[in-house]
């Protein structure tokens, strides 16, 4: 073999030249080449790293199932909460023998659905409205006068503070309702109501 440095005749073991006293690359290659295989680059070593670890976490699951059977690894899924905002309102007129209403959908991935916020009845008659949170599909029951299934109902009152949670997939909406008041609309103000969904 030949020094790459000094092109001397040396040993094809050697690891250092006695000639010109540097040190051979393994096997007489050539020192940019030399340095490429003695130090991979970063992205070569953080890509051996992960599969290290996955063959790892693969190795522990599979001695952890001791019937033998294949392991089914299921990572966790990490979703980001689903939000309606309803815009704070200050001067939300529900008139006489109505109701407004915010809809919104728990899908099947998402099914929790938080509804909060602060509803302040401002001006109208007693300053009262109701507040209730039902399926969709018994809004048309309840707008009706017949029974009608919901997760949340204040009753007549002037202030409500909401924190309610439907855990069911499906259509929900937000009532705020006048029906009961014969002549006098409400004016009522809205703060940081909003549906969460996870």
């Amino acid at each position: 073999m030949t020094c790459p440095y000094c092109a001397e005749p040396i040993q094809d073991a050697a690891v250092f030249c006695k000639h010109c006293r540097r040190d051979v690359p393994a096997s007489g290659l050539t020192p940019s080449l030399a340095r490429s295989v003695s130090k991979p680059s970063l992205g070569a070593r953080l890509w051996w790293t992960c599969l290290a670890g996955c063959i790892c976490m693969f190795g522990v699951l599979k001695l952890a199932d001791a019937s033998g059977h294949p392991v089914r690894v299921s990572l966790p899924s990490f979703r980001l909460p689903r939000t309606m905002v309803i815009p704070d309102q200050n001067a939300l007129e529900i008139p006489a023998l109505g109701y407004k209403t915010w809809t919104w959908t728990a899908a099947p991935s998402q099914t929790t659905c938080t509804v909060a916020g602060h509803i302040l009845v401002l001006a109208g008659g007693n300053k009262d409205v109701g507040v209730l949170v039902m399926p969709a599909d018994d809004l048309s029951n309840w707008a009706k006068g017949r029974p009608a299934k919901a997760y949340f109902e204040s009753g007549n009152t002037a202030a409500v503070t909401l924190h309610t949670t439907t855990i069911v997939p499906g259509t929900y909406v937000l009532v705020v309702s006048n029906v009961f008041s014969l002549v006098t609309a409400k004016i009522v103000q809205t703060e940081g109501v909003k549906v969460s969904c996870t």
